[in-house]
Protein backbone atom coordinates (compact mmCIF):
# COMPACT_ATOMS: atom_id res chain seq x y z
CA UNK A 1 0.00 0.00 0.00
CA UNK A 2 1.81 3.30 -0.85
CA UNK A 3 0.86 6.93 -0.49
CA UNK A 4 1.24 7.67 -4.15
CA UNK A 5 -1.52 5.76 -5.79
CA UNK A 6 -0.40 2.93 -6.35
CA UNK A 7 -3.25 0.02 -6.96
CA UNK A 8 -4.18 -0.09 -4.02
CA UNK A 9 -5.51 3.74 -4.02
CA UNK A 10 -7.54 2.87 -7.45
CA UNK A 11 -9.79 0.39 -5.35
CA UNK A 12 -11.64 3.36 -4.03
CA UNK A 13 -15.60 3.00 -3.10
CA UNK A 14 -16.26 4.76 -6.88
CA UNK A 15 -14.66 2.45 -9.07
CA UNK A 16 -16.22 0.22 -11.53
CA UNK A 17 -16.61 -2.92 -9.86
CA UNK A 18 -18.08 -1.33 -6.41
CA UNK A 19 -20.82 0.41 -8.35
CA UNK A 20 -21.49 -2.91 -10.54
CA UNK A 21 -21.66 -4.78 -7.57
CA UNK A 22 -23.67 -2.26 -6.03
CA UNK A 23 -26.00 -2.22 -9.27
CA UNK A 24 -26.08 -6.59 -9.03
CA UNK A 25 -27.61 -5.90 -5.63
CA UNK A 26 -30.37 -3.78 -6.37
CA UNK A 27 -31.38 -5.98 -8.98
CA UNK A 28 -31.39 -9.24 -7.23
CA UNK A 29 -33.14 -7.09 -4.26
CA UNK A 30 -35.98 -5.88 -6.56
CA UNK A 31 -36.24 -9.30 -8.33
CA UNK A 32 -36.71 -11.08 -5.18
CA UNK A 33 -39.54 -8.65 -3.90
CA UNK A 34 -40.89 -9.22 -7.46
CA UNK A 35 -40.69 -13.11 -6.76
CA UNK A 36 -42.33 -12.25 -3.08
CA UNK A 37 -45.02 -10.39 -4.50
CA UNK A 38 -46.11 -12.88 -7.05
CA UNK A 39 -45.84 -15.49 -4.52
CA UNK A 40 -48.04 -13.57 -1.98
CA UNK A 41 -50.55 -13.28 -5.04
CA UNK A 42 -50.58 -17.00 -5.73
CA UNK A 43 -51.70 -17.44 -2.39
CA UNK A 44 -54.10 -14.86 -2.08
CA UNK A 45 -55.56 -16.45 -4.95
CA UNK A 46 -55.10 -20.18 -3.54
CA UNK A 47 -57.25 -18.66 -0.43
CA UNK A 48 -59.68 -17.57 -2.70
CA UNK A 49 -59.82 -20.40 -4.18
CA UNK A 50 -60.74 -22.07 -0.86
CA UNK A 51 -63.52 -20.04 0.54
CA UNK A 52 -64.94 -20.19 -2.70
CA UNK A 53 -65.01 -23.87 -2.35
CA UNK A 54 -66.11 -23.51 1.11
CA UNK A 55 -69.33 -21.26 0.46
CA UNK A 56 -70.17 -24.02 -2.25
CA UNK A 57 -69.86 -26.91 0.04
CA UNK A 58 -71.42 -25.20 2.70
CA UNK A 59 -74.52 -24.34 0.43
CA UNK A 60 -74.83 -27.60 -0.94
CA UNK A 61 -74.63 -29.66 2.34
CA UNK A 62 -77.76 -26.99 3.10
CA UNK A 63 -79.62 -28.29 -0.31
CA UNK A 64 -78.90 -31.60 0.74
CA UNK A 65 -80.50 -31.22 4.69
CA UNK A 66 -83.51 -28.96 3.17
CA UNK A 67 -84.21 -31.98 0.41
CA UNK A 68 -83.75 -34.71 3.14
CA UNK A 69 -86.24 -32.54 5.54
CA UNK A 70 -88.72 -32.44 2.31
CA UNK A 71 -88.43 -36.42 1.42
CA UNK A 72 -88.69 -37.38 5.31
CA UNK A 73 -91.39 -35.05 5.65
CA UNK A 74 -93.14 -36.49 2.08
CA UNK A 75 -93.12 -40.01 3.22
CA UNK A 76 -94.46 -39.18 6.20
CA UNK A 77 -97.51 -37.59 5.06
CA UNK A 78 -97.68 -40.56 2.30
CA UNK A 79 -97.48 -43.27 5.09
CA UNK A 80 -100.01 -41.23 7.22
CA UNK A 81 -102.35 -41.42 4.07
CA UNK A 82 -102.48 -44.81 3.21
CA UNK A 83 -102.93 -45.98 7.08
CA UNK A 84 -105.38 -43.40 7.44
CA UNK A 85 -107.06 -44.72 3.77
CA UNK A 86 -106.71 -48.25 5.34
CA UNK A 87 -108.41 -47.49 8.56
CA UNK A 88 -111.29 -45.70 6.55
CA UNK A 89 -111.66 -48.77 4.68
CA UNK A 90 -111.83 -50.96 8.42
CA UNK A 91 -114.24 -47.73 9.46
CA UNK A 92 -116.70 -48.77 6.10
CA UNK A 93 -116.13 -52.29 6.26
CA UNK A 94 -117.29 -51.95 10.15
CA UNK A 95 -120.26 -49.88 9.40
CA UNK A 96 -121.91 -51.74 6.54
CA UNK A 97 -121.64 -54.71 9.38
CA UNK A 98 -123.05 -52.49 11.74
CA UNK A 99 -125.87 -51.99 9.54
CA UNK A 100 -126.55 -55.67 8.75
CA UNK A 101 -126.75 -56.51 12.29
CA UNK A 102 -128.70 -53.18 12.46
CA UNK A 103 -131.13 -54.32 9.88
CA UNK A 104 -131.57 -58.23 11.79
CA UNK A 105 -133.14 -55.96 14.43
CA UNK A 106 -130.34 -56.21 17.13
CA UNK A 107 -130.33 -53.00 18.07
CA UNK A 108 -128.49 -53.78 21.45
CA UNK A 109 -125.52 -55.26 19.54
CA UNK A 110 -125.55 -51.87 16.92
CA UNK A 111 -125.64 -49.63 19.87
CA UNK A 112 -122.62 -51.99 21.63
CA UNK A 113 -121.07 -51.99 17.84
CA UNK A 114 -120.96 -48.00 17.95
CA UNK A 115 -120.19 -47.71 21.23
CA UNK A 116 -116.90 -49.84 20.91
CA UNK A 117 -116.00 -48.20 17.00
CA UNK A 118 -116.23 -44.60 19.07
CA UNK A 119 -113.89 -46.18 21.56
CA UNK A 120 -111.90 -47.80 19.19
CA UNK A 121 -111.64 -44.37 16.98
CA UNK A 122 -110.72 -42.00 20.04
CA UNK A 123 -107.89 -45.10 20.94
CA UNK A 124 -107.00 -44.54 17.29
CA UNK A 125 -106.74 -40.98 17.30
CA UNK A 126 -104.41 -40.96 20.46
CA UNK A 127 -102.47 -43.93 18.62
CA UNK A 128 -101.50 -41.11 16.23
CA UNK A 129 -101.68 -38.17 17.83
CA UNK A 130 -98.23 -40.01 19.65
CA UNK A 131 -96.98 -41.02 16.98
CA UNK A 132 -96.70 -37.63 14.94
CA UNK A 133 -95.87 -35.80 18.63
CA UNK A 134 -92.80 -38.61 18.69
CA UNK A 135 -92.23 -37.96 15.14
CA UNK A 136 -92.28 -34.44 15.13
CA UNK A 137 -89.57 -34.32 18.42
CA UNK A 138 -87.55 -36.94 16.63
CA UNK A 139 -87.12 -34.44 13.25
CA UNK A 140 -86.27 -31.45 15.78
CA UNK A 141 -83.98 -33.30 17.60
CA UNK A 142 -82.52 -34.61 14.32
CA UNK A 143 -82.82 -30.59 13.24
CA UNK A 144 -81.00 -29.70 16.31
CA UNK A 145 -78.01 -32.57 15.69
CA UNK A 146 -77.96 -31.54 12.20
CA UNK A 147 -77.57 -27.29 13.44
CA UNK A 148 -75.01 -28.92 15.90
CA UNK A 149 -72.47 -30.23 13.13
CA UNK A 150 -73.27 -26.96 10.76
CA UNK A 151 -71.90 -24.98 14.16
CA UNK A 152 -68.63 -27.31 14.63
CA UNK A 153 -68.14 -27.07 10.74
CA UNK A 154 -68.26 -23.62 10.91
CA UNK A 155 -66.32 -23.05 13.90
CA UNK A 156 -63.28 -25.78 11.99
CA UNK A 157 -63.55 -23.62 9.04
CA UNK A 158 -60.48 -21.07 10.24
CA UNK A 159 -58.22 -24.48 10.80
CA UNK A 160 -58.38 -24.43 6.99
CA UNK A 161 -57.22 -21.09 6.60
CA UNK A 162 -54.22 -21.59 8.93
CA UNK A 163 -53.40 -24.87 6.60
CA UNK A 164 -53.07 -22.01 4.05
CA UNK A 165 -50.23 -19.92 5.22
CA UNK A 166 -47.31 -20.60 5.90
CA UNK A 167 -45.52 -20.32 8.67
CA UNK A 168 -43.19 -17.57 9.06
CA UNK A 169 -39.94 -19.33 10.16
CA UNK A 170 -40.12 -21.25 7.40
CA UNK A 171 -40.50 -18.36 4.66
CA UNK A 172 -38.81 -15.24 6.43
CA UNK A 173 -42.07 -13.77 5.94
CA UNK A 174 -44.57 -11.99 8.42
CA UNK A 175 -47.91 -13.31 7.94
CA UNK A 176 -51.01 -12.81 9.71
CA UNK A 177 -51.34 -14.91 13.13
CA UNK A 178 -54.88 -15.34 12.31
CA UNK A 179 -56.85 -16.41 9.32
CA UNK A 180 -59.47 -13.77 8.39
CA UNK A 181 -63.08 -14.30 8.92
CA UNK A 182 -64.92 -17.11 7.95
CA UNK A 183 -67.58 -15.31 6.06
CA UNK A 184 -70.35 -18.11 8.07
CA UNK A 185 -71.38 -16.16 10.76
CA UNK A 186 -71.86 -18.15 14.22
CA UNK A 187 -75.87 -17.24 14.39
CA UNK A 188 -76.31 -19.49 10.70
CA UNK A 189 -75.21 -19.33 7.86
CA UNK A 190 -75.66 -16.35 5.24
CA UNK A 191 -78.43 -16.62 2.79
CA UNK A 192 -78.07 -14.62 -0.89
CA UNK A 193 -80.85 -12.26 -1.81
Amino acid sequence: MSLSGGPSSARGPNTGSHMLNIRNARLRSENDVTLLRNRLERLAQEERKALKKIEETRRRAEQIIQLKARNERSHLRKQLEAEYEERQMERARERLQASKIEMSGALQANQQASQSQKKQEADILREQRTMINGHLRQQQEQQLERNRKMTEVRQSAPALFTALHLSPKSSGLRFPKRPPPCPLSADGPRTRV
